[in-house]
């Protein structure tokens, strides 16, 4: 019979046919077809009755069905060669634990649990999948609360089957304590089996996320990777780590002349790390000595320092950073600098020159006495008399005006421009001049400026800021310049209502004009403000000490 199949096990994966099997379809293909129009003529005789009718269209739709499904099986898809195939699940792998830098780095991983699916889908593909090294490198996450929690079999096998199935392929590694502390003597060994297989195949590592404590770094040692590009490291430790009681803190050694991208968050955690920095080309975190980027200064492009800056020490000559394009220096948590850590009178920017730089971010206090150390070691030291900044972010309260001009005047290039509250007349020195004018104006390609809880009431000199960059520019095309004023808290916005409503006026002064586009954007901003934002008592301010 011909609805009998010819290859019934190909019904059971999505492998190719071969050739034998190909050609026992065609003809069982062929021979249903016959049947069926031969039953299908003795559906349409007249004498058939209403019971062998019924009989007769169920045994069309199963010739029918035995027609479409054996024709499946001859679909060109099935003959895709084993490394097109490999190289479609490549491409479409589901991509997640991004390696995250802040700094537009990227890098991703295969999901783990996807790929196990596709793997089971059926035996053709299981066995491209195994046979595909390059799915299986994203390492499932060695995830604890507390170092020495034992781990399950079904987890080390797990562990076992991706980094076998990886074989010789570059691997990604996440050992991630999460919130206890085990700072276990030496007497105690830790017995983890899944941190001891990760270990062995350190030489493979491409990306490593060691968030850990001290019994791991004590178990781990020295490492060689080779082929370590990118390091996510952080030591938690308990509160008394730093206490004096003779004993030398454990320190993971990692050889790893490859590396491209760190993140190094806590400064406390470089007591506990030693590892080269002559090829790093992005940096994240703070260092505990500015002088360990030293040998970083001809390849680092990007760098983002947060934390208590002021604790951080310096070297004695400056750091010649020539690649750095990407400066971010965020003081989120000021300290007073210790004995033998940091100092009073001096930032950062005294000893960092990157003449390249085109993003300039500063948030908080490197040190408490506020701007005028930072403008002064920017001018002197960081930027050349001409710099290529585009991008100033300059968030330190107390900037004088002639400070703030000083500044300006080393960026020519500048287009964006984000400070926070700013008395309005600093900004009459960009307003555009005419051709003829002798006096040339500061910044003259800025495109945009964003001002943090503006207090002033003066608007004038935006007007006329605003007015002069509607000149016509060479190309004979008129430029436009963008004012947003942002407010940390709903209080500071309402607060600034009344002051900038009545900015569309012909006085300039306080009041109120009814149904002007003005009135009505901050119609709702109050309504945004009352109904759907907490009112917050207390105004945002950047790091501490007099301001």
């Amino acid at each position: 019979m011909a609805s009998t199949s010819p290859t019934p096990n190909l019904f059971l994966t999505n492998a190719p046919a071969s050739e034998v099997e190909k050609s026992l379809i065609r003809q069982r293909i062929q021979e249903a077809r016959h049947e069926r129009r031969a039953t299908e003529a003795s559906l349409l005789s007249t004498s058939t009755e209403t019971t062998n009718q019924d009989a007769i269209r169920n045994q069309l739709k199963s010739l029918d069905d035995f027609i479409h499904d054996h024709g499946a099986l001859l679909s060109s898809i099935r003959d895709l060669p084993p490394e097109l195939l490999e190289d479609i699940f490549l491409r479409t792998t589901s991509w997640v634990r991004k390696f995250e830098t802040d700094l537009g780095v990227e890098i991703l991983e295969p999901n783990p649990k996807f790929i196990l699916s596709l793997s089971q889908v059926c035996r053709y593909w299981r066995t491209i999948a195994i046979a595909t090294p390059g799915m299986w490198t994203s390492i499932p996450a060695l995830r604890k609360w507390q170092s020495d929690d034992p781990e399950s079999e079904a987890f080390i096998y797990l562990l076992r089957t991706f980094i076998e199935r990886s074989g010789n392929s570059r691997i990604h590694i996440t050992v991630h304590i999460t919130e206890l502390f085990n700072d276990l003597k030496d007497s105690d060994q830790l017995q983890s089996p899944c941190l001891d297989l990760l270990a062995s195949h350190c030489h493979r590592w491409k990306t490593a996320i060691l968030h850990v404590d001290r019994s791991i770094i004590r178990r781990l040692g020295e490492l060689f990777t080779p082929n370590l590009e990118s390091l996510n490291f952080r030591c938690r430790y308990a509160a008394g780590w730093m206490d004096m009681d003779g004993h030398q803190h454990p320190r993971l050694y990692l050889l790893a002349p490859c590396l491209k991208h760190a993140i190094i968050d806590s400064w406390q955690s470089h007591s506990f790390l030693r590892l080269p920095c002559f090829s790093i080309r992005t940096f994240t975190g703070l260092p505990d000595h500015l002088n360990v980027l030293n040998r970083a200064g001809p390849t680092l492009e990007v760098c983002s320092f947060r934390g208590p800056v002021s604790v951080m020490q310096y070297p004695t000559e400056p750091i010649h950073f020539a690649k750095m394009h990407f400066l971010s220096i965020i003081n989120n948590n000021y300290q007073h600098p210790w004995v033998n850590f940091g100092h009073h009178n001096e930032t950062p920017f005294r000893w960092m020159y990157a003449p390249n730089l085109t993003f300039l971010e500063i948030r908080g206090h490197p040190v408490h006495q506020g701007a005028s150390l930072i403008v002064r070691d920017l001018l002197s030291n960081t930027l050349p008399p001409s710099s290529l900044l585009a991008c100033f972010t300059f968030h330190v309260r107390g900037l004088s005006e002639d400070e703030f001009t000083r500044l300006l005047s080393a960026m020519p290039m500048l287009t964006f421009l984000d400070i926070c509250d700013t008395p309005s007349h600093y900004f009459s020195a960009l307003v555009r001049r005419g051709p003829d004018d002798p006096q040339k104006a500061l910044v003259p390609r800025l495109m945009s400026i964003r001002i943090h809880d503006f207090s002033g009431r003066d608007a004038k000199p935006f007007i006329d800021l605003c007015d002069s960059c509607q000149l016509k520019n060479k190309c004979g095309y008129q430029d436009y310049l963008f004012i947003d004023l942002v407010y940390s808290s709903s209080r500071l916005c309402l607060q600034a209502q009344d002051r900038i409503e009545g900015w569309d006026s012909e006085t300039w002064i306080k009041q109120r004009v009814p149904g002007s586009e003005l009135s009505k954007i901050f119609g709702w901003a109050a309504f945004i403000a009352n109904h759907f934002l907490a009112r917050d008592e207390q105004s945002k301010k950047y790091g501490v000490g007099p301001l």
